[in-house]
């Protein structure tokens, strides 16, 4: 697989939530870390469970990790989906999780909640288990190297957050794949009242293209495709998407030299 068919298979924002909810909602297993004595990582796989959008954490009582879990206020969980081709290393669909985590006493109603897929629970807290609420306080999204996702506070998928780089990433500002005369490029794009504006060279192939077939397919995220009418922009429209693109840390181009600026909308 490559990256343009990673980009037409990409989840968009608005399905961006109903994905993390279904990933977490099969996962069984956690690899949790936290930072223990003189700062030395403590890290260990113990078993999980998702359910009415809050994220559990079970452990044994003796374990080493079960008990730094009760003295440190922000550990680390990461959800992993193992690859379905062993061939294909490029990238693992994966969620990383920040959070407080929080003993659930044997009293509380979520106890029943979490019986319903853990049915001997209620034993295995009265002996010796754990059982943690993990409270969000941040996480990322990652199922795509096209982009990464954040999760607030709420334990919702509001917006793109970071890359992998550390690279602060927005939602209106993204990558899409364009598709004409059996040939695919990326494009950087910058969306704006549903219009997408886009810089490229004035001398490539899609340009000679589009002068003379004004008409693409645009891939924007999995089951988001569309044929649209490509206009293209010179003069001053050329800093003005530079710009746009430059500030929201999707500028392909190191400098305004023989760009055009890409013009289109779903149609």
């Amino acid at each position: 697989m490559n990256l343009h068919d990673i980009l037409k298979n990409n989840i968009t924002l608005d399905d961006a939530n109903e994905t993390y909810i279904n990933f977490c909602s099969r996962q069984n297993k956690a690899y949790v870390s936290v930072i223990g004595k003189n700062n030395t990582p403590l890290i260990d796989c113990i078993d999980y469970v998702f359910i009415n959008n809050i994220h559990y954490l079970l452990c044994f009582k003796n374990n080493y990790l079960s008990q730094h879990l009760t003295k440190y206020p922000n550990i680390s969980a990461m959800l992993y989906k193992e690859r379905e081709n062993a061939n294909y290393a490029m990238y693992d669909k994966r969620v990383r999780l920040i959070g407080i985590p929080q003993i659930v006493e044997s009293t509380s109603k979520k106890i029943g909640e979490v019986e319903k897929v853990i049915p001997n629970i209620r034993q295995l807290i009265k002996g010796n288990n754990n059982l943690f609420e993990l409270k969000i306080t941040s996480g990322q999204l990652n199922f795509s190297p096209a982009e990464v996702f954040h999760i607030n506070k709420n334990n919702k998928v509001d917006s793109i957050g970071e890359l992998i780089e550390g690279v602060p990433r927005y939602s209106y500002s993204r990558y899409v794949l364009l598709e004409y005369s059996q040939k695919t490029a990326i494009l950087n794009v910058y969306v704006e009242n549903g219009t997408y504006y886009a810089l490229t060279n004035r001398f490539s192939n899609k340009i000679k293209y589009l002068r003379n077939n004004n008409q693409a397919k645009i891939y924007d995220g999995k089951n988001n495709s569309f044929y649209t009418q490509i206009e293209i922009l010179e003069n001053n429209w050329i800093n003005k998407v530079y710009e746009l693109l430059e500030n929201t840390n999707n500028n392909y181009f190191a400098n305004k030299d023989n760009l055009v600026v890409l013009k289109f909308n779903r149609q």
